[in-house]
């Protein structure tokens, strides 16, 4: 799913230049998808992949977020945030126990992350001008994406630990495929977004033809 908004940013790359670190993020998804397959299906942790592709997706979509909210592309809050979980991620990767460090603990705290963003962001909407017209902004949709992907995530991972811990009878591969379904959901909104992008352009191109 997440390669389906590569052909959405070829036609529209003029008008998504402020969405661009979207591609990366998609790449990382990508990873994602790809990476827990391998884990799922095979039977085999390739869990160094997965949570390096996991940190940057985490990365990438607080990027976006921040730059969203508070109009720089580089914010204190950005690299705190950001900082705050590297940390948090590297002491994971070196120190926790590796049944726990590459069996989703990053994955779940970098989707509460988000999670709390994307709420952030939507509660900063609330207050601005722009919610008159929220359903026409671009990032409305893209960071809505996020909040169904990352709440989707936390809860069936919560769900999935509490339920395995006292049966069995949930298997990885139906965690595997709930997690694919909030995949397409989050880039049906991603690619929303982009496509209101070139609306709005448009639309602005228009009445600087009229006006001027």
């Amino acid at each position: 799913m997440p390669l389906l908004t590569a052909p959405i940013f070829i036609v529209l790359w003029k008008d998504v230049k402020e969405q661009q670190p979207l591609l990366f993020y998609a790449a990382a998804s990508f990873i994602l998808f790809c990476t827990g397959n391998s884990i799922f299906n095979n039977k085999e942790i390739n869990g160094v992949l997965y949570n390096i592709a996991v940190l940057a997706e985490m990365v990438l979509a607080c990027y976006y977020i921040l730059k969203t909210i508070l109009r720089k592309s580089f914010s204190l809050q950005f690299f705190i945030v950001a900082g705050a979980y590297f940390i948090f991620w590297l002491y994971c990767i070196f120190f926790v126990d590796a049944s726990v460090a590459l069996n989703g603990l990053p994955e779940m705290v970098a989707s509460l992350m988000l999670l709390l963003l994307s709420m952030y962001y939507l509660l900063s909407l609330s207050a601005a001008e722009e919610i008159l017209y929220f359903q026409k902004l671009p990032s409305f949709w893209i960071v809505s994406g996020f909040l169904v992907y990352t709440a989707v995530k936390l809860l069936v991972f919560i769900s999935y630990q509490y339920i395995n811990s006292v049966t069995t009878i949930i298997e990885p591969g139906q965690v595997n495929m709930m997690n694919s379904v909030a995949t397409v959901i989050e880039y049906v909104l991603i690619c929303m977004g982009l496509l209101c992008t070139r609306r709005n352009t448009s639309s602005h191109i228009f009445l600087k033809s009229v006006l001027f």
